[in-house]
């Protein structure tokens, strides 16, 4: 398995999970540089995007034992979960 099909079954898993990796690298980041926008940061974003692909493809083959995913995977992963949420602000509701 080299990819992750997002389902209605598995949807507000990936999106809790993307939520969560999002939240942990932004607090992570903004203690770690004080005084800095973490929002206009280029060291940030690079480091967030490098934690976010690590902490979900980590959760990912705890939950998917036995089976390899690439960080390509994961990345395009991650670009589906944000294009899905930003195109439906209100999913949460329906999940």
């Amino acid at each position: 398995m080299d990819k992750v099909k997002v389902t209605k079954d598995n949807l507000k898993f990936l999106l809790d999970l993307l939520d969560e990796a999002e939240r942990i690298s932004y607090d992570r980041c903004k203690a770690e540089s004080p005084g800095i926008e973490v929002e206009k940061s280029l060291g940030c974003a690079i480091w967030m995007r490098t934690f976010e692909v690590g902490y979900v493809k980590t959760l990912l083959k705890v939950k998917y034992r036995d089976h390899e995913i690439s960080d390509e995977a994961v990345e395009d992963l991650i670009a589906e979960l944000r294009k899905i949420r930003s195109e439906n602000k209100s999913i949460r509701d329906y999940l």
